[in-house]
């Protein structure tokens, strides 16, 4: 089942905007997503490939998780990298993936 990154996600009572593009501040720092608490932001860089953004998608969306219900001092990062992966696994399994937007017409 193919499960659409949403462009807005709620979070502990407030909404976070879901960025997915080329994001030049993302390729800057390295990285393949970003959580943005002071911004209500997840951004997620659609030039990965599909597995990664996913992966990205969840990862941000655990650090956002994180933030609001833990004041951001429940998870170090690597917690967070080893829950989005092992969540990633099994949803993959249960045959869910995260797709963009024009992504699902093209399957």
């Amino acid at each position: 089942m193919k499960v659409v990154i949403p462009r807005a996600i709620d979070v502990g009572g407030v909404t976070y905007r879901i960025l997915c593009n080329q994001d030049k501040e993302l390729r800057r720092n390295g990285n393949n997503g970003e959580h943005r608490w002071s911004d209500l932001e997840i951004a997620v860089n659609m030039d990965c490939k599909p597995d990664r953004r996913a992966c990205s998608f969840l990862h941000e969306t655990l650090h956002a998780i994180d933030a609001e219900y833990n004041d951001g001092k429940g998870m170090s990062e690597e917690t967070v990298d080893a829950t989005a992966s092992g969540l990633m696994q099994v949803l993959k399994q249960l045959g869910i993936e995260f797709v963009l937007e024009g992504e699902v017409a093209a399957a």
